[in-house]
């Protein structure tokens, strides 16, 4: 089944909605298009396989090499840039990878064959993609390795689908608000943070992407910024309302609720 492509949808429904920010540089979803484009060009002329790895920290630039990889027809492999070279370089040929686009501020953590970093693909100057107008819900969007507890890390393929279903019952348990800005602190190659971008363009959402947890740079962004959601895990909640408390901070009006996951929380927590 095919349903229309959500970013080209969002473009044409909310053209001047903010749909991506770093708390510097902001993109609508209009500016998107030939951003994305561009990147899906210069994709589509360095390799004719399938799958394109990405490795990156939450930032602009991995944002929009992810996106590329999408509108040039391709799945991307998420790549943990916190994992050993030898075990980076065993998922990378599990899935048959001969392009990996990096974040240049990790690019003494790749340890592979071909590799571009992202203000490369910034720079190319090969024509920008004609971004196809719809999608197959059947197509797999990304692939993410488990942490191989039980035995050797496996793919786990994520159909448009699968995010499709994970929007939807997300949006049944929390609702979509108009004004709603979800932060985005947890990786994007882990499932939590990935699902949130994917969120965004299928709802019209804003994004704020934020580097990594610094319990006090979040804890700021959402007392001075409209922040509406933001995902957790336990250790990182705890951390906020720890800091709340000793410097008696007070979140903006524009919050509303935290999507708790990874693991169980104390009562006390909760109820704080």
């Amino acid at each position: 089944m095919e349903i229309p492509n959500w970013l080209l949808k969002q473009a044409s429904l909310n053209p001047n909605r903010v749909a991506v920010n770093d708390g510097t540089t902001a993109y609508t979803f209009a500016q998107l298009v030939p951003l994305v484009a561009h990147r899906a060009g210069q994709i589509q002329v360095q390799t004719d396989q399938p799958r394109v790895g990405v490795m990156t920290h939450n930032n602009l630039a991995g944002y929009l090499a992810a996106l590329g990889v999408l509108a040039a027809d391709k799945t991307i492999v998420w790549l943990n840039w916190r994992l050993a070279p030898e075990e980076l370089s065993r998922q990378i040929g599990d899935a048959g990878l001969d392009l990996v686009l990096v974040d240049d501020q990790l690019a003494d953590r790749y340890y592979g064959g071909h590799r571009v970093l992202c203000s490369e693909l910034t720079a190319g100057t090969a024509p920008a993609a004609v971004l196809t107008p719809t999608v197959d819900l059947d197509a797999v969007a990304s692939i993410m390795y488990t942490s191989g507890t039980t035995g050797q890390p496996k793919g786990v393929l994520q159909t448009y689908g699968n995010h499709l279903a994970s929007a939807i019952s997300s949006s049944l348990n929390l609702g979509v608000l108009s004004n709603d800005l979800w932060l985005c602190v947890a990786p994007i190659f882990h499932i939590s943070g990935f699902s949130i971008l994917m969120r965004g363009l299928i709802y019209g959402m804003g994004v704020r992407l934020v580097n990594h947890f610094d319990v006090q740079v979040v804890n700021q962004i959402l007392e001075d910024e409209p922040v509406t959601i933001i995902s957790a895990v336990p250790y990182m909640l705890k951390k906020m309302l720890e800091d709340v408390q000793a410097n008696d901070r007070c979140y903006s009006s524009a919050f509303r609720l935290v999507l708790l996951g990874g693991g169980t929380i104390d009562r006390a927590s909760l109820n704080a």
